[in-house]
């Protein structure tokens, strides 16, 4: 009987062991299960907010702005002359004069004007074209060089109406004549960085400048070889369209214009004085965009 009570004491004692065990592979199962979802938790919060110090710029201490104007500016990997801080300080000055949208959707008329620069335009001179203040430095931010061009604009007479400028040079559009409180009846599209002078308020409605951007603009080209090409006549009437949709104008309430090395300009509700000003005819209008293309 001792020997009986003996093996039943091994036995029992082998059952607490393995009774042990179960429970302390159950218990350490228990705290994986446990584990792995805060982990999981843990490590989506991480990346979410490692994502999120980057995009504020709060981790590399990068600038939105400048690294939007260097991705701009590095067009298939070529890198042009133009400074970021350059590009930002006219971008940063067009931005801070521009109205609100509803204050551009006030006009009642869109004339698009194509400002088209060949090599017999007349260059900008520093010495008698660029008003300076009362310090003597230059009133604009732009930098002169041989691709700058003057545009003298006279908004004496707009009435309700809004104008886009396109072009394929760097602009100075020098403002005369504003009437009072004229608000967002300006836009520009342009591939390279232009500026105003001359002006009160928030005269600029908006700007879609390829160098300051993703955006591939338009320019006068686009116009010129339109019958040529269809994939350009597309990107101009949806161009066209973009302005329209800004503005909130009707279709005929539209004018476009195409000009060759302006230097003046006049303008009215519904028309412009230039030299070498061709005015596109609504028919012809409605043929080139509206029914073909939108």
């Amino acid at each position: 009987m001792f020997g009986e009570s003996k093996e039943r004491t091994k036995h029992n004692n082998s059952t607490n062991d393995f009774h042990q065990i179960i429970m302390k592979a159950i218990a350490v199962l228990t705290l994986v299960a446990l584990a792995l979802p805060i982990a999981s938790m843990i490590g989506i919060f991480g990346s979410v907010n490692y994502a999120l110090f980057q995009s504020f710029g709060t981790y590399s201490n990068s600038d939105p702005i400048e690294e939007q104007l260097k991705a701009a500016n590095r067009n298939n990997g070529i890198n042009s002359g133009d400074s970021v801080k350059y590009l930002k300080a006219i971008y940063e000055k067009l931005d801070s004069n521009a109205a609100t949208i509803e204050e551009a959707r006030l006009a009642s008329n869109l004339n698009i004007i194509f400002a088209d620069f060949n090599e017999n335009a007349e260059p900008v001179n520093p010495q008698t074209d660029i008003a300076v203040n009362s310090d003597g430095d230059p009133q604009t931010l732009l930098r002169i060089n041989r691709a700058t061009r003057l545009i003298n604009m006279d908004f004496k007479n707009i009435g309700n109406a809004a104008f886009v400028m396109i072009s394929n040079r760097p602009l100075l559009l020098n403002i005369l004549n504003q009437p009072e409180n004229t608000f967002g009846r300006l836009g520009v599209e342009n591939k390279s960085p232009f500026d105003l002078v001359n002006f009160e308020g928030p005269l600029l409605a908006g700007f879609r400048v390829e160098a300051f951007n993703f955006y591939k603009a338009i320019d006068p080209s686009f116009l010129v070889t339109r019958m040529k090409d269809k994939r350009l006549n597309s990107k101009l009437c949806s161009a066209i369209k973009d302005w329209q949709s800004f503005f909130d104008v009707k279709d005929r309430k539209i004018k476009v214009w195409h000009v060759t090395n302006p230097q003046d300009l006049v303008l009215k509700e519904t028309s412009i004085k230039s030299t070498y000003l061709r005015p596109i005819r609504l028919k012809e209008y409605n043929s080139l965009c509206l029914k073909k293309t939108w």
